[in-house]
């Protein structure tokens, strides 16, 4: 399938169903556990490809690129107390921070402008998941701040991050709420309801 798909890319790249190609190319890649082809795919058909945000394959591309650089990057909650002691653990941290980054930024976007999407749930919940995560990189910093300026400047981005986080997780909750109480949640939404209600308490508690 993958030889037919690029194959396809390669000598048709003006044909109608090139696109849609594109989007099950990097479904593949991602299947096979080659995450950063199918991160390339996706990322060139949002900055390259002539698609308009309109168009349903330039959304689906902009969930999963944003949602696939999240899930490979190491955010689970007690990494974020984990200390780097040797070269590999900070480039592994600065990767992680890297690709949080760039899938904050892509999160964002997909839920600005499709809120009532299918999608739109797991998307805030990560974005509000990767909010929570970035906090960690001012928090390291500040202990080791030399002066009084960039203390304030770091505490100011601490705090920043945990207010749109928490604004995101609120925003979830009340969405879900709506759901729960017509009794549509599944196992998964459900899973985002309660950490829309407790992520909060835990993101105020450690700062």
């Amino acid at each position: 399938a993958i030889a037919v798909l690029e194959m396809l890319l390669r000598d048709y790249p003006k044909d109608q169903f090139i696109y849609e190609a594109q989007i099950l190319l990097g479904d593949i890649y991602l299947e096979m556990g080659e995450n950063e082809q199918a991160i390339e795919i996706w990322r060139e058909l949002l900055l390259k490809s002539p698609l308009t945000p309109e168009a349903t394959e330039w959304q689906d591309a902009l969930f999963s690129l944003g949602r696939t650089l999240f899930l490979i990057s190491d955010a689970r909650p007690e990494i974020l107390q984990a200390a780097t002691t040797d070269e590999a653990a900070e480039k592994q941290a600065a990767l992680n921070y890297e690709r949080v980054d760039e899938a904050i930024q892509w999160l964002d976007e997909f839920v600005r402008r499709r809120p009532q999407h299918p999608r739109a749930f797991e998307a805030r919940w990560l974005l509000a998941k990767g909010l929570r995560f970035r906090i960690q990189k001012p928090a390291d910093h500040i202990e080791h701040a030399e002066t009084e300026n960039t203390r304030i400047e770091l505490n100011n981005e601490i705090n920043s991050l945990a207010a749109r986080a928490i604004a995101e997780f609120e925003r979830l909750g009340d969405d879900l709420a709506v759901l729960e109480q017509q009794d549509l949640l599944n196992q998964v939404t459900a899973q985002f309801l309660r950490d829309a209600y407790f992520e909060p308490a835990h993101i105020q508690y450690r700062l």
